[in-house]
């Protein structure tokens, strides 16, 4: 996994396939759902959207940062 460069609200994280697989299955509007653990050990299901073309073996979604937090640091 990889944190792009914060250009503007959102970032982007993207996530290769480990196979370098093509993910050719994805389609506009699809979403994924992250499981995260939060600092104080409680878990949280979170859904972000794609952003990148089919075909492709990165899947990349967008990262809104929670407010009063560096961006790139913690994501919302």
């Amino acid at each position: 996994m990889r944190n792009t460069l914060p250009v503007d609200d959102p970032s982007g994280v993207v996530l290769l396939t480990v196979l370098g697989d093509r993910n050719s299955n994805t389609v506009a509007a699809q979403y994924l759902s992250v499981d995260l653990t939060l600092l104080d050990g409680a878990r949280q299901l979170r859904q972000y959207s794609l952003v990148n073309a089919p075909g492709t073996a990165e899947l990349t979604f967008a990262v809104k940062p929670g407010r009063n937090r560096a961006a790139g640091r913690r994501w919302s």
